[in-house]
């Protein structure tokens, strides 16, 4: 799958948590911005771990991983 498609759809995944989501980009700081919270967080992983067969649970969603970018690449790097 490319890194457009998965960024694309965790973009998706965001926005279908508020609708009022619409500015988020690639870019956004997910926690830091108040697109996902902890609770959400675990509803994330699942989604991810059921989609795309790859456990994220143990990445730093507060420093490394922030932003959709920084987890679309991890999930690209597996799937080459």
């Amino acid at each position: 799958m490319k890194k457009n498609l998965i960024l694309e759809d965790l973009i998706n995944y965001v926005k279908k948590i508020d609708n009022s989501y619409h500015n988020i980009n690639k870019n956004s700081k997910i926690f830091e911005e108040g697109y996902i919270d902890s609770y959400e967080l675990v509803e994330f992983i699942l989604y991810i771990k059921k989609k795309y067969k790859i456990d994220i649970g143990n990445l730093d969603f507060y420093s490394e991983y922030k932003n959709l970018k920084s987890i679309a690449d991890y999930l690209d790097s597996f799937m080459k």
